[in-house]
Parts: structure tokens; sequence; C-alpha cells
């Protein structure tokens, strides 16, 4: 995409009992960046994948602030708001299938994991 490109959207009804359009522009202001990219690897750790219930999650650097887990559909199930640089999360009560396991740092660091639950 360029940066700063100027579009000019149409939208037309095509309904039988409603004839009606309107024509709007706008501008997509772009700014791309690559100076905050890293690679250096993750310092979260969540393990064992695949579990039979009970992940282990750990960060050395900065406590982990926020644990969300999501069902493969995207659905948050589980969110837990916490101030530790260990946490156990207890998958046990959940279907066996695929998560989404999100871990956000007091830095703002995050990390998203699929969790395989057997």
């Amino acid at each position: 995409m360029r940066k700063n490109a100027f579009f000019l959207v149409m939208l037309l009804s095509i309904s039988p009992f409603v004839k009606a359009q309107s024509c709007q522009p706008f501008t997509i202001n772009t700014t791309v960046s690559v100076e905050n990219l890293s690679d250096e690897p993750s310092l979260i750790k969540i393990f064992p994948n695949p579990t039979n219930g009970i992940v282990s999650i750990k960060n050395d650097s900065d406590p982990i602030k926020l644990i969300q887990v999501y069902s493969i559909n995207g659905f948050l199930i589980y969110e837990k708001s916490v101030h530790e640089y260990y946490q156990t999360l207890d998958l046990s009560l959940y279907q066996s299938g695929v998560y989404v396991c999100k871990v956000t740092t007091s830095n703002g660091d995050s990390k998203q994991v699929k969790i395989i639950k057997k």
C-alpha cells in the first residue's frame, strides 16, 4: 500500500425495493517501521505442550501481567490478571482440543502459543 493513499469507495444497493448509492472519499495514512522488531527469542515459556491439563507459564525477565486463553473459534474462555514470574494454568476441565494462550508481561511483551489439550 502506498503511503497516504487516497481511495474512493462507492456503495450500491442491489435490492429491488430500494435504490440507493453512496460515494465517500477517504485517505489511509500509513507508516511502516521495523525499528521495534527483534530477533531475540521470547523469554516467555509455556510448557508442557501438549498437556493433560496443567500448563506452566514462566518469564524470567518481567512479571506476567495477563493470561488469556481462547478457543480455536476465537472465543475468550479464560482470563486472569497476575503479577508473578511463574504461574500455572489448569485446563483439565476443558475438552480435548486446540487452544490459544496469550501471555502479556508487565512491560507489554506478549506471546501467543497454540496449546494442545489431550
